[in-house]
């Protein structure tokens, strides 16, 4: 349990790297290993989803930002994710920015940017930028052999985030593109409830309702 004494410890940590990383020190590796294996990273997620204080979540944020890398991305974008579920409307769009800025920039493989986004538009669909799941679209487009996966991923994720207007839109134009994966066992999930006419129709409609 994060108590207030350790919020407190961790504003001052996180206030003291913000003003070393704007003064590029941060990019020495040992002060970046040091501060990292001190637990920097618990307290800077901790306070994105625990303090009340805007502006707080918003700096320990920037700091995640920062000290992201090739080796911490994984873990710390689920983290992030699973914030991102009960963040409040305030600060979610700050968020999922970040959150999208992460995917981009350090996605190893196709199929994991394709999950991560898919999670990201079925929680935050709707503080997405436009060139963010523009950019997706390509990426499915260029992803031939998971083509049958994402659309029926998309199909699933729309069941029960069908108000979230940009997951809508890339879910439609999947369809349109790969729909007859659909009727056929191309990219199969584990666990996949049949794609059925009441489903394709529920997308149309929640697409019709984007306007």
């Amino acid at each position: 349990m994060v108590t207030i004494e350790v919020l407190w410890r961790s504003k001052l940590v996180i206030d003291v790297a913000m003003a070393m990383a704007i003064e590029g020190k941060l990019l020495n590796e040992m002060i970046f290993n040091a501060l990292w294996s001190s637990g920097l990273q618990s307290d800077a997620l901790s306070l994105i989803s625990l303090d009340s204080d805007a502006s707080i979540r918003k700096r320990a944020l920037e700091l995640v930002f920062l000290l992201v890398n090739d080796s911490n991305v994984k873990p710390l974008t689920k983290e992030l994710i699973e914030y991102l579920e009960v963040s409040d409307q305030e600060f979610k769009g700050d968020l999922t920015a970040k959150i999208c800025s992460i995917v981009e920039k350090f996605s190893t493989d196709k199929i994991w940017y394709i999950d991560q986004m898919l999670k990201v538009l079925s929680e935050a669909g709707n503080f997405v930028k436009d060139e963010v799941w523009h950019a997706l679209i390509v990426v499915i487009s260029n992803a031939s052999n998971l083509h049958g996966y994402t659309v029926r991923s998309l199909c699933k994720a729309v069941q029960t985030s069908g108000e979230q207007e940009s997951l809508v839109r890339v879910a439609v134009w999947c369809i349109g593109e790969y729909g007859e994966m659909l009727v056929n066992s191309t990219g199969m999930l584990d666990v996949e409830e049949p794609i059925t006419v009441s489903l394709l129709l529920k997308v149309l409609r929640d697409w019709i309702s984007c306007g």
